[in-house]
């Protein structure tokens, strides 16, 4: 409800770290140190650390390029 409304006063809050989009997330929670994601980057950082945290180091060679090459295709930061 809020989203929209926010969208037509042009309160877009601080852009995302990652990506420079505008997170959409108001300024009210603002706090220096906090990462400020939009949503995209925000699912894919999650996304990556749960991987990170059930794979602590991947086994062999292959495995890290595929998940390099998987992190490439699917991070919302970079342009396609």
């Amino acid at each position: 409800m809020l989203k929209p409304l926010r969208r037509l006063t042009g309160q877009s809050g601080p852009a995302c770290d990652r990506c420079g989009k505008p997170t959409w997330k108001p300024s009210l929670y603002y706090v220096p140190s906090q990462n400020w994601r939009c949503e995209p980057c925000e699912a894919f950082v999650a996304k990556v650390t749960a991987m990170r945290l059930m794979h602590s180091q991947p086994a062999t060679g292959e495995e890290l390029e595929s998940l390099v090459a998987w992190m490439q295709a699917n991070d919302p930061a970079t342009e396609k």
